[in-house]
């Protein structure tokens, strides 16, 4: 290979006057020339079709990279390739003229040229690489040839003001991303090739107003079309044999969604996707509400299928239901739901992002709630379901102050209240064997947690960064707990019952103390109410107490005035003889 450097005067005549001077490296390699690069000072340029005699048959990789300079660019005939990057980051061009013998263009090859207003594609490229006119904003026009097979991904990602795109029939796969972003893309046309729409492809394309799926079509990718607010209906075609989750995904304006009675998996019931059985519900239309009711024999709600459907509160659905799918209700507008006896599944992230959902019912039949399953969902209060529970399943919940532990329940998940901010106070019955690792860390205003005999597990950061957490209340002897139960949680201390065993001075990092009863001095009770004195007591449920009182510290005698044994942790105490006194002092203790 012979290497050189040579300063070529091209003569350009502008506006009949004018010379500009072009320079340009480049390499010889058997007896043709690449350009390697353009260290001119001139905007107006063209790469000549020889220099020195050699034809010039490739622009190279980097070449023109970051000429600001560069505004027109003429490319003369013979040139078969333009390589990766060489027109990268030309924010000021304007205009290219590609040649006739052109059959490639490389990755990233006119990427961010945000001046760009029309690009013709010549006939004998196969390809539109990735990233080709990736961010160039300033295109208006761009035409595609029959020769082209294959937009590869994210090739004219965020041309904002794109118009409009046809593609004709030769393409078979437009690519990931390929036009996400063009957000003034309102005519869109799709040729009858096309057999692969690829993840995120039209994403975001917020002006188009029509979709018409080719009958070629096999495949739409995960949100293809996602964000496309203004597309009313779709029909899926009859080759199709796979749309991907969320591939209309917050399509607002979306109401119907009609299947060719040809297809073999698809069929549609009132503007509604299943399958063609029509057992399983395949996609609720984004613009579809506020009321729908799932009809009997759908036995699955299938994979994203009411993902994003803001527009849907109430739902019902059928007593056959069996399985809730991955992303089934993800960020859905439902604000309560029922899920009827009999569904044994409930998929990874089904209701995440519900902000809306303030109260389910998860019935017994329930086996699994998967991971994120009701993460970020409005949810106020919760009886814990029985089934078991992958990572986070009720993580995040903002609105969560109540929890309860029905009979049957033996286990707390893993991270399954990570950062339940708005519990206060959670009494764990002893139907439960382990509180998994992070079940609650990150609680922020946890102050209280009563612990029944019978839980023998607290594991690994099960109540890590509680800073508000002053006691754990333990009814039996001691658990067995994580040396890191409890990090950042430093104002805890583990109180234990008068009698039970296997308690020592720290409990997984925190003190422990002998838990007594003890008068409520703070809260609202305390003091005269309708004419009597009363206050409220706290200890365990189960244990006696013993109320004492007496009318002077100097020579106390202290009488029992009730003896009772409690039926939840508070109790109620009053003395209707407190006005027979000058002043009455009172204790509690143990009997």
């Amino acid at each position: 290979m012979k290497l050189g450097i040579i300063w070529l005067i091209a003569f350009l005549f502008l506006t009949g006057t004018s010379v500009a001077q072009a320079q340009f490296r480049y390499r010889t390699n058997n007896n043709t020339i690449t350009i390697t690069g353009y260290t001119g000072t001139i905007g107006v340029v063209t790469v000549p079709d020889t220099i020195n005699g050699l034809p010039v048959v490739s622009i190279g990789d980097n070449a023109f990279q970051n000429a600001y300079v560069l505004t027109n660019l003429t490319i003369s005939s013979g040139v078969t390739s333009i390589g990766n990057f060489s027109f990268f980051n030309c924010t000021n061009l304007l205009g290219i003229t590609l040649p006739d013998t052109l059959i490639y263009i490389g990755i990233d090859a006119f990427y961010s040229c945000r001046s760009l207003r029309s690009i013709d594609i010549p006939s004998g490229v196969g390809t539109i690489t990735n990233y080709t006119f990736y961010n160039c904003t300033g295109l208006t026009n761009v035409t595609i040839p029959q020769t082209v097979s294959r937009i590869a991904d994210y090739a004219f990602y965020n041309c904002t003001n794109l118009p409009g795109i046809a593609i004709p029939d030769g393409v078979a796969e437009i690519g990931e991303n390929s036009f996400a972003g063009c957000k003034n893309l309102s005519d869109l046309n799709l040729g009858n090739g096309v057999l692969k729409i690829g993840d995120d492809a039209f994403y975001n394309c917020r002006a188009l107003v029509s979709l018409t799926l080719p009958q070629s079509l096999l495949a739409i990718g995960e949100h293809a079309f996602d964000s496309c607010v203004l597309l009313p209906t779709i029909m899926i075609p009859a080759a199709l044999t796979n749309c991907g989750l969320g591939a209309f995904d917050s399509c607002t304006s979306l109401t119907n969604i009609e299947a060719d009675p040809q297809n073999v998996f698809y069929s549609s019931l009132d503007g509604i996707l299943f399958d063609k059985s029509q057992t399983s519900l395949v996609l609720f239309p984004g613009g579809r509400g506020p009321d729908y009711t799932v009809p009997g024999g759908v036995n699955k709600i299938g994979y994203g299928a009411f993902s994003r459907c803001s527009k849907l509160i109430r739902l019902t659905l059928p007593a056959g239901l069996t399985s809730i799918d991955t992303f089934a209700f993800f960020s859905c507008g439902i604000t309560n739901l029922s899920i009827p006896d009999g569904v044994t599944n409930i998929g990874n992230f089904a209701f995440s992002d519900c902000f809306a959902l303030t109260d389910v019912t998860i019935p017994d039949s329930v086996r699994i709630i998967g991971g994120f399953a009701f993460q970020h969902s409005g949810l106020t209060t919760l009886a814990v379901p029985l089934a078991g529970t992958t990572g986070y399943a009720f993580s995040d919940c903002a609105s969560l102050t109540n929890i309860s532990f029905p009979p049957g329940v033996t286990n707390i998940g893993d991270h399954m209240f990570y950062s339940c901010s708005q519990l206060s106070s959670i009494s764990i019955p002893g139907t439960v064997k382990t509180v998994g690792p992070s079940a609650f860390q990150s609680c922020l205003n946890l102050t209280r947690v009563t612990i029944d005999s019978g839980v023998t597990t607290i594991s690994n950061f099960a109540f890590a960064s509680c800073p508000n957490l002053k006691a754990l209340f333990f009814r039996g002897n001691a658990s067995s707990a994580d040396p890191t139960a409890f990090p950042g949680t430093t104002n805890a201390t583990a109180y234990y019952l008068p009698g039970t065993s296997g308690w020592e001075t720290s409990f997984g990092g925190i003190p422990t103390a002998l838990w007594l009863p003890a008068i409520q001095t703070r809260d609202s009770n305390f003091g005269i109410q309708n004419g009597t004195f009363g206050f409220n007591a706290a200890w365990a449920s189960g244990q006696t107490i013993v109320v004492e009182a007496c009318s002077d510290l100097a020579n106390a005698v202290w009488i029992p005035i009730s003896t009772n044994t409690l039926a939840s942790d508070f109790l109620h105490v009053s003395d209707p003889t407190w006005t027979n006194f000058s002043q009455r002092l009172y204790r509690i203790r143990s009997r």
